[in-house]
Parts: structure tokens; sequence; C-alpha cells
């Protein structure tokens, strides 16, 4: 029986999977669709949360909830896929996704919410159990190419499309029903999965060990860090320093912990490798900043004109705006993986992360012209993010060992994930240091130069992001081909 090469014990796809690609790669899509509304389209409710609660902090918790979740299942789903079939793993990630929606919909409390959001997170890891299905059901590395491409090239365009949609639920209807749009969503991808993914044959020939210790080091040191950093913004500082150093000792008990176990959660090995370590590294900064964009901008455009920053716009135009970012951001990806293909990728990436830099440097200092802010932000911020999250992962493929160019590729979503949860409290933190306040007390708004601090701060995430792209060696002709 034939094997993949990243799967030992799973068989090649018979004639009759290989007639099912194009199906199969709707499902997949559908999938990551569902990942993507529920990952996006509650920045659009950001401003109104904070009408309504009052804490921006607390509220940025619904962005950390779910990222922090992420790095938990992306870190473990891959590893369960091995075990018992990456399409079963998919269609329970969809079920849970499911009910978190669900609780998020009915319920009243932000940590309720917040909880349901959490569940909603475990559909970042589908984006690498689509590539082991992929891998699994195609046989021409061509095809297989064209379909990671598709599936990363989809979640940008949808990316987009969440924040349109968001801005008209925000507008026009109650803001749970953000939720009840990702039941339906996830629902009809379920279907879908079970309609046209093809079953695994076989599994592997040795059952693999979970490291459930490794995972809840993981998610206990990094919810901690982050709870502390949550708790800063309040009287309690001894207690949040506390949640921080805890946090950082948990994360330094795992790093020792997954070195000595056989079978770890993380193969921390791989960062022996320089490219693979300042690779992850890049993907790192530029999830801790720049990639988080939306998370800064879009509140600043719907942000009140009495509080001298912002623009006064309604949820729905700002998704307006946005809109026209996906297409950008798809055809730059596209763009990147052509020219990579005459320059190389290290080149490009290079070229996606000056961008960045000079694209935040130039928004710090004229950030109160909506014209200028949204160009910087269609054409230079969008497209230079989607070079370094698109291309990134491919950088590390072509110099991880041939048996774990998944687990690479996995390590990989899980740093980014990680990066994304930190940054969520890093910009909250730092808008909440200086705010406006409304006539009547309650409404609460970052000022102008909490928003021209946070920007410097983006500006330099982008320069560390391009220090360490030119530091990662170039490739051999071998290596390159």
């Amino acid at each position: 029986m034939g094997m993949t090469g990243d799967s030992p014990g799973l068989p090649v796809a018979g004639p009759a999977g290989r007639k099912r690609h194009w199906p199969m790669l709707l499902a997949l899509v559908a999938a990551e669709i569902t990942c993507s509304l529920e990952s996006n389209m509650i920045t659009s409710a950001i401003a109104t949360l904070y009408r309504q609660y009052g804490d921006p902090v607390m509220v940025n918790w619904l962005v950390t909830a779910f990222t922090l979740t992420a790095t938990a299942s992306a870190a473990i789903c891959g590893r369960l896929g091995d075990m018992f079939g990456r399409r079963r793993v998919v269609l329970i990630l969809l079920a849970v996704a499911v009910v978190g929606s669900l609780i998020s919909a009915l319920a009243d409390n932000l940590w309720v919410i917040v909880a349901g959001r959490g569940l909603q997170g475990v559909t970042m890891a589908i984006l690498p159990l689509g590539y082991g299905i992929l891998r699994e059901n195609m046989t021409s590395e061509a095809s297989i190419t064209r379909g990671v491409a598709m599936l990363g090239a989809c979640y940008s365009v949808c990316s987009g499309l969440a924040f349109l949609i968001g801005g008209f639920v925000v507008d026009y209807l109650p803001w749970q029903a953000l939720f009840a749009i990702t039941v339906v969503t996830a629902l009809l991808s379920i279907g879908l999965v079970v309609a046209f993914v093809p079953a695994a044959q076989a599994y592997r020939e040795r059952a693999l060990r979970i490291d459930w210790l490794g995972a809840v080091l993981l998610a206990a040191g990094t919810g901690g860090a982050l709870l502390g950093f949550t708790f800063l913004s309040s009287v309690q500082k001894g207690l949040a320093w506390g949640l921080i150093f805890a946090g950082i000792l948990m994360l330094t008990v795992w790093v020792w912990h997954e070195l000595r176990t056989p079978e770890p959660l993380i193969d921390i090995r791989l960062f022996t490798n320089r490219t693979i370590l300042l690779g992850n590294l890049a993907v790192f900064f530029t999830a801790l900043g720049p990639m988080m964009f939306p998370l800064v901008m879009m509140p600043m455009f719907q942000q009140p004109l009495w509080t001298g920053v912002g623009f006064g716009l309604a949820a729905a135009t700002t998704g307006l705006i946005k809109l026209p970012g996906s297409g950008i951001n798809f055809l730059s990806a596209i763009w990147g993986g052509s020219i990579a293909v005459r320059i190389g990728i290290r080149k490009v990436l290079i070229f996606g992360a000056f961008a960045m830099l000079i694209g935040w440097l130039f928004t710090a200092f004229n950030h109160h012209s909506l014209v200028v802010t949204s160009l910087m932000m269609l054409f230079v911020l969008g497209p230079g993010a989607t070079l370094i999250f698109a291309l990134g992962p491919r950088i590390i493929m072509q110099v991880a060992p041939a048996d774990r160019v998944s687990e690479a590729t996995g390590l990989t979503q899980v740093v980014r994930a990680m990066g994304q949860a930190i940054s969520s409290q890093m910009t909250a933190y730092i808008l909440a240091t200086s705010m406006v306040v409304a006539a009547d007390g309650h409404a609460r708004y970052p000022s102008d130069s909490a928003y021209t601090a946070t920007y410097l701060v983006l500006a330099l995430c982008s320069l560390v992001t391009l220090v360490l792209l030119f530091a990662i060696p170039r490739l051999s002709k071998d290596q390159a081909e």
C-alpha cells in the first residue's frame, strides 16, 4: 500500500479520490470561511462593545480567547489528525465551533461570551489539517500546491468579507447575530466535509502518545501571562505581575518538558535550524504587531469625531472601505508566489516587511486623513502582512526535514497564534493608556496620542521582522528548487 510522504500509515488516494479534488477543495474552503468569519467579524463590533461595556481591555478578550484557544488547538490537532484521521478531527472542530457560537449568541454576560469565543477558536487548526487532507488525497505536487494556495488566498478574501458582513450586522441587527451567522456556516461546512472529503482508509500503524502535559503547560502559561497583562490596567498590579511571572515560569517548565519527553507536543529541537528559528520569529513579530492592523484601524474609523481622532463612520461603511483590501491581498499573495519563483522567497518576504515598516511610520504621523489612512491600509499594510502570512511558512518548508514538514508548518501556526494573542492585549493596553471621556462620563475612547503610540509600536515590530528576514541564510540552488 502506498503511503504519503508526511503521514506514515496513511494511503495515497486512489482514482476515486482523485476525481473528487475540486469538491473536496470546496469543502475545505467552506471550513476555512467558517474560521475566517469567526476570527474577523467580531472586530466590526468592538466599537459597539466599547460603548456597551466601557472596558476596552476586557472587550479585547473576545479576540484573545479565540487566538489563545487557536494556539492550543494548532499544537495538538495535527497529532490527533494523525491518530484518528484528519477529516474526522475537522468535523469535530466544526461541531465545537457550532456550540461556541450558540453560547456567544445567547449570552449577555461578557465572560460567557468570551468562553464561547474560546470554543470557536479551535477552528484555527482547520488550515494545517486541510494541508494534510490535500496531501492524503492528491498525488500531483502541482495539484497540492494549487490547493494550498487556494486555501490561503480564500482565507484572505473572506477576512475582508467578514468585516463587511460584520459591519452590516452591527448597524442593522443585534450584534449577537454575528454568532448566528457562524452557526449556519459551520453547519454547512460539516455537510460539505461529510459529502466530499474522503475518509482516510487507514491510520498510523502505531498509536501516538498525546503530550497532554505539554498542552496544559502551554495553554496555562500563555493564559496566565495574558491575564496578567489584562490586570495591569487595574489597581491590582501586584496580582497582575504575579500572573505574568507565573505564566513565564510555566512556559519555561513547558520548554524543559518538551525537550525531555520522547514524543513532545512541539519538537522545540527544530529551532536549532537557523532558518526555521528566524522564520518563525519573523512570523511571530508580524503577528505581534503588523498583522493585527484591523484591530486598531477599524475601531478608529468608527470612533466619534468629538474625540479628536477617528472619522465617525458606521460599521458597514468601515467594512466597505476594508472590502477592496481582500482582493488586493489576494492579488498580493498570488503575485508574491509568482515572483518568488524567480527571485526567491526571502527577497519577497523582505519586501513585505519593508512595506509594513514604511506604512506604519507614515500612518503614525498622518492618521488624521481618512484617504491617506485608507490607502495605507489597502495598498501597503495589508499586502505587506499578507506576503509574510502566505509565504512565511513556505521558506520553512524548504529547509525542514522531509518527514517533519507538517510538524514544522504546524509549529509556525502556533507561533503566529501566540503572537496574535499577545498582540490583542498589547494594543489594547497601549490604547487604554490615554483615553478621551464623553461629557456623561460613560463612553471612553483612545486618544490621538494613544493611537500614535500604537502605530509606532507596530512600526517597531515591522523593523524587527525586517532585521530577522535579512538574517535568514540564503538558500543554495538545490534548496531553492
